[in-house]
């Protein structure tokens, strides 16, 4: 028994396990922060007066949440929740399996020009708050830079394109692939309903 299951998992893949863990347990204590948020505690962009940290989840949680909301704006209220449910999910459906260097590095790509795509909407189409900009300073800068050249249509094709792009690298293939089963499921089940029912014999009518 004990050689099957060490058959199964590779050195590499119980440490990758024991990184995802990990990993979801520190995105389960930045959800906490983000829910227990507020501008009035100390950190890295705001300075209080109060001397006591309001945040549930101590300084360090106020400091790393408002960090999100400096440079990601609104989009910073995603990242807490896909740091904790992306390797809860990989976890639960055993895909530590497929992981490899060239999917990890597609996977960052992706979400990294996902993030980028949808500060830039996030700049173009709110409005800042007193304590950070819509699109944080990622989306603003890119904003203010490309806006000359591109104007505001071009920065907004470019933006869209940029949330598909990194949609897709990131995890919407997978999604697709989803959508195709559950297409192909429906489906199936539509022709079993449509088939003709079997006739009684003379005697059951």
């Amino acid at each position: 028994m004990i050689k099957r299951i060490t058959e199964r998992f590779t050195p590499k893949q119980y440490l990758a396990e024991l990184i995802l863990g990990v990993t979801a347990i520190f995105g389960l204590y930045l959800i906490i922060a983000w829910s227990s948020y507020t501008p009035l505690d100390n950190s890295w962009a705001t300075a209080s007066y109060q001397s006591e940290t309001i945040n549930k989840a101590g300084a360090l949680g106020a400091w790393i949440v408002d960090t999100f909301f400096v440079f990601l704006g609104y989009v910073g209220n995603l990242i807490p929740f896909m740091v904790f449910l992306v390797p809860a999910y990989l976890l639960k459906t055993k895909a530590v399996r497929q992981l490899s260097a060239t999917r990890i590095a597609l996977r960052t790509f992706g979400l990294v020009v996902l993030l980028i795509g949808l500060t830039m909407l996030s700049t173009l189409f709110f409005s800042g708050t007193n304590y950070y900009l819509a699109g944080g300073v990622l989306g603003g800068s890119l904003v203010v830079n490309l806006y000359p050249t591109l104007g505001k249509f071009g920065c907004i094709l470019a933006a869209i394109v940029f949330s598909v792009v990194g949609f897709i690298f990131c995890s919407g293939a997978s999604l697709i692939r989803l959508i195709i089963r559950f297409y192909h499921w429906l489906t199936m089940q539509n022709e079993k309903m449509k088939k003709p029912c079997h006739k009684l014999p003379m005697w059951m009518s």
